[in-house]
């Protein structure tokens, strides 16, 4: 009976992306060191947010973005492993008002493949990243350097949607928390 339920379970987890692999490094507990909540806020004179290292939180579902494998698309993930160094981001200056994004994990960048954001060793894209006028300076818009799509999700998985450029329909872009991260 014991491995009836065992079964179905792992079956279950696979269905929605959240069993173990081979491929996904994965760790049972929830600590939360490595991190600290500082004020982040746009560098005065500078519409956007001081280079470092970061973890990025979308504020719709909110999750923190993350990625295990080069060549696949970023996601935003809603389990509670600790993924280290896979959900930091470093967030440097490519030019005027534009930073790059790269994964700590994999120590690549990110690029743009029609409406996916993939860390892989490619060219670099480059991002505006906005602060948003709600009083919170920890809160952001990512969007492309035209200024015609933002980051956003595709709740395509409830465990872990796909980030995604989607067209800011209404007036705004996601909201993205930067939580400055202190050890990596």
């Amino acid at each position: 009976m014991f491995t009836n339920v065992l079964a179905f379970a792992l079956g279950a987890l696979t269905l929605v992306g959240a069993a173990p692999s081979l491929q996904t490094p994965m760790l049972s507990c929830n600590m939360n060191f490595g991190t600290t909540v500082t004020h982040v806020g746009a560098v005065k004179g500078f519409d956007g947010i001081p280079p470092g290292k970061y973890r990025i939180i979308n504020q719709q579902v909110p999750g923190s973005l993350r990625s295990y494998s080069p060549g696949q698309p970023a996601y935003v993930s809603l389990t509670r492993e600790f993924p280290g160094p896979f959900e930091i981001w470093d967030v440097e200056p490519a030019g005027s008002n534009s930073f790059t994004i790269s994964s700590v994990g994999l120590q690549v960048p990110t690029y743009i493949n029609g409406d996916q954001i993939i860390p892989d060793n490619k060219e670099p894209a480059q991002y505006i990243i906005s602060a948003v006028d709600d009083g919170s300076d920890n809160l952001f818009t990512i969007q492309t350097v035209d200024g015609s799509q933002y980051w956003g999700i595709e709740p395509n998985n409830p465990v872990r949607p796909n980030l995604q450029l989607h067209a800011d329909v209404e007036g705004r872009g996601e909201q993205w928390l930067f939580i400055r991260a202190s050890s990596f």
